[in-house]
């Protein structure tokens, strides 16, 4: 963050500066008489788009799992939840209350876990 707010200020003193990026249009838009954003939210803004653009779901699983192999407390706090999901949705599954994909219930319980 320091970076970019760094970044910034270099930029907002170059009032000459040509529009070469998105940042450069961010700074534009705080250099309005009435601009849409503050400084707060731009640096947010950018900081969350070059995080989206970086981050890919395979290594968010990946430090996910990571992070839960080194804290076998929350792991097992986890599976404790995830256990009566895991066994409602195989007894529809028998019942043949629904197909692979899940139903409200199981999915109710599964969601809580995201949530939790």
């Amino acid at each position: 963050m320091r970076v970019l707010k760094s970044m910034m200020k270099e930029r907002m003193a170059d009032p000459e500066r040509r529009c070469e990026d998105f940042f450069d249009h961010v700074i534009q838009e705080l250099r309005r008489e009435k601009p849409l954003l503050t400084e707060a939210i731009a640096l947010d803004l950018m900081f969350v788009l070059l995080f989206a653009s970086f981050e890919t779901t395979a290594l968010a699983l990946t430090l996910g799992v990571k992070l839960l192999a080194e804290n076998p407390r929350v792991l097992r706090a986890l599976t404790v939840i995830i256990r009566p999901a895991q066994k409602l949705h195989r007894l529809h599954l028998k019942k043949k209350l629904h197909g692979p994909a899940r139903c409200g219930n199981c999915l109710l319980l599964s969601t809580y876990v995201v949530c939790a």
